[in-house]
């Protein structure tokens, strides 16, 4: 067989006769180093311009492997299942410090974490409703909907913030943003004006179907008067919507 090193290091050649697979094994060369063994049946790549004679007498140099770099991925989603369990630990510490995170899915896990506590403050929320991304947003419109209720008979009345940021988050320029706002609207009426304006606006008028859908939900769980006519008009609409708005009117 034939062996040298898998570092920077003269290599040594070696031949019993031996045939087998090929096998990595630890070498001293002068210092303790990596070896690749090599059969006949299963000869290794030799180094550029190394001939089978140079690679016997051992006169070869092997460069060392370039080193793996480590995939970022996987300590982010490791931070993200802290995060996660820290919301059902009572961890708050985890939970709070993770709101900071540069991955936004590692931010938007722990807006959850902190509002499965109990202990999502309002200036949280109206920062994750306003974050750089999108998915923090979207995060932030659902858990809009839980925060501060104890109870399916506690519903206690939005902050006006909470409302405004709410209200910006209809006029997103991502539009899956804009759906779950609408759908928050309507779990948490009631709502101001303007809300209730943009909220018709888009059951009305929005390019995309899924945030018509969504808008005109909302606009029957909210149960104003005034969003009757767009509700209506959705019955003509495509399929999904005039389904939605079905119900709406039930």
């Amino acid at each position: 067989m034939i062996v040298w090193s898998s570092v920077v290091d003269r290599g040594i050649a070696v031949d019993d006769g031996v045939t087998g697979t090929c096998r990595r094994r630890r070498f001293l060369v002068g210092h303790m180093c990596s070896l690749w063994i090599c059969t006949r049946s299963l000869p290794c790549i030799a180094p550029a311009g190394c001939t089978p004679e140079r690679i016997r007498v051992g006169e070869c140099l092997v460069s060392t492997p370039p080193p793996t770099t480590p995939d970022p991925s996987v300590d982010r989603s490791i931070d993200r299942r802290r995060a996660a369990i820290a919301g059902h630990t009572g961890d708050l510490a985890t939970a709070r410090s993770s709101l900071e995170h540069a991955d936004p899915k590692v931010r938007a896990t722990a807006l959850g974490a902190l509002n499965r506590l109990g202990a999502l403050e309002v200036r949280e929320l109206l920062d994750a409703l306003g974050d750089d991304d999108a998915a923090v947003r979207r995060r932030a419109c659902e858990e809009a909907t839980r925060w501060q209720i104890r109870s399916v008979d506690d519903l206690p009345p939005l902050p006006e913030s909470v409302h405004a940021a709410l209200a910006r988050c209809l006029h997103d320029e991502d539009p899956t943003v804009i759906e779950t706002a609408s759908w928050a609207c309507g779990e948490r009426p009631p709502v101001p004006a303007a809300t209730l304006d943009r909220l018709i606006e888009l059951a009305t008028t929005h390019q995309d179907a899924l945030c018509r859908e969504a808008a005109v939900a909302a606009l029957g769980a909210i149960g104003d008067a005034r969003g009757l006519p767009a509700i209506l008009a959705a019955t003509g609409d495509r399929a999904t919507v005039r389904r939605r708005a079905v119900i709406a009117l039930a």
